[in-house]
């Protein structure tokens, strides 16, 4: 459009200022001391001069008519314009509606994508308390297998019940007469540990008469072995006295007494005397 504001000349010349002629058309400049031209050379000039001014009054129309066709076409080219510009304002304006709206969806998208993000979390949260209940449902239900079997298994020792009942009311009998017996058995120890004691005693006793038997007749034997030795010093083997190993004494009953000694009594083992033929009483016999 701005090659159209400047249109060249259509003869490829240009336009002659108004009031002004070209110095060509006069012909060579002559001096001050060149002769005029003659007439018919001025008419010929004249002519040519006629003929230039009436193509330039037709290119001056030309020219106005171009003029005008380009004011023309420039107001048409405004009008295109500011129609281009309005259906532009309007394009702008329902481009940024549309963007305006594709933003909101957007973030609508984004917002439900991340509702989705949430749901899909919660969804597989979801499922691992779901595998979590099926295996404390399993579990719950080996339990209740093994609680049903116990029940079984108890009921059953229920109905064992009165035979166990009956069991333990013969073992508390005999219980009770094992205690009896018990007691029984105890009083009949206390009464033969009372006995044993008292034989004790008396055992002791006798072992002390013993040991004082036993020293008599250790004295009794020094001094026979003494009277015998002396016999033989002064009697000689024909003394009246009787010989070593003979007992001189004799009981009321004209049996010989049997000398006591060490290998004819054994030791009390518990009062550390002498006891009869070896008898070892025993101590704390029936106690408890």
């Amino acid at each position: 459009m701005a090659g159209r504001d400047r249109i060249p000349h259509p003869y490829g010349r240009q336009l002659p200022i108004p009031g002004m002629m070209r110095p060509e058309s006069f012909g060579p400049v002559m001096g001050p001391f060149d002769m005029l031209p003659p007439p018919e050379v001025l008419e010929r000039k004249l002519a040519a001069q006629n003929v230039e001014m009436q193509r330039l009054a037709s290119d001056n129309q030309m020219l106005a008519a171009t003029h005008v066709a380009l004011r023309q076409e420039l107001a048409a080219i405004q009008r295109e314009l500011e129609r281009l510009h309005a259906h532009m304002t309007a394009l702008q304006n329902d481009s940024e509606q549309q963007v305006r709206s594709l933003l909101e969806k957007n973030g609508r998208m984004e917002a439900d994508l991340q509702a989705a993000e949430s749901i899909k979390n919660e969804l597989q949260q979801t499922r691992a308390d779901a595998q979590s209940l099926m295996s404390v449902k399993q579990e719950l239900s080996a339990q209740v297998q093994q609680l049903s079997n116990d029940l079984q298994k108890a009921r059953m020792e229920a109905q064992q019940i009165p035979a166990i009942q009956a069991e333990i009311d013969n073992l508390r009998q005999d219980l009770q007469r094992a205690r009896n017996a018990f007691e029984y058995e105890k009083a009949t120890n206390n009464e033969q540990m009372e006995q044993m004691q008292k034989m004790e005693k008396n055992l002791i006793s006798m072992a002390r008469e013993v040991e004082k038997l036993r020293a008599e007749i250790s004295s009794v034997s020094d001094n026979r072995s003494r009277a015998v030795s002396y016999g033989d010093a002064y009697g000689g083997p024909d003394s009246s006295f009787p010989s070593a190993g003979q007992n001189m004494y004799r009981d009321g009953y004209g049996m010989s007494q049997v000398p006591v000694g060490p290998e004819n009594v054994s030791p009390y083992a518990a009062g550390g005397g002498l006891g009869w033929g070896g008898y070892d009483v025993p101590r704390g016999a029936g106690s408890n």
